[in-house]
């Protein structure tokens, strides 16, 4: 069973952070300012790492046995109708995105930063197939 209480703290973590990503606003204007940058990097590796945990939770809590990598958990859910093909491809791509960025972070530019937020929203996606699949009965 799904501990459903801590997937929803997992969820309101990823919907306070897609709030700051809306205060931080990152946009072409103002992709120098530093700080911008920087607090949007954050908030969107904050945004995948949760992300990552409730795949984490779903897949473990079903056994449907554990990847050798994050990138794999989304193909396990789309496996076994939690999201589908297209979802998994990109959820995929924003954890190799995150990978990048944590451990290769002096050789990720701005635009790539810019251009990551853009696809970023695709974890709402995600948090909607959890809710209505997993915590339907919550």
């Amino acid at each position: 069973m799904y501990d459903k209480l801590k997937i929803g703290r997992m969820l309101s973590d990823i919907e306070k952070e897609f709030s700051n990503l809306e205060k931080f606003n990152l946009n072409d204007k103002n992709i120098s300012d530093t700080e911008t940058l920087y607090a949007t990097s954050m908030s969107m590796l904050s945004i995948i790492t949760r992300m990552i945990n409730i795949a984490e939770e779903i897949v473990v809590k079903n056994e449907w046995g554990m990847p050798s990598v994050y990138q794999e958990l989304f193909s396990v859910l789309n496996k076994n109708g939690i999201i589908g093909k297209e979802l998994a491809d990109e959820l995929s791509y924003l954890v190799k995105q995150r990978n990048v960025m944590a451990h290769y972070y002096f050789d990720v530019k701005p635009k790539d930063i810019l251009s990551l937020k853009k696809k970023i929203y695709s974890v709402r996606q995600f948090a909607e197939n959890v809710k209505s699949s997993i915590l339907k009965d919550r």
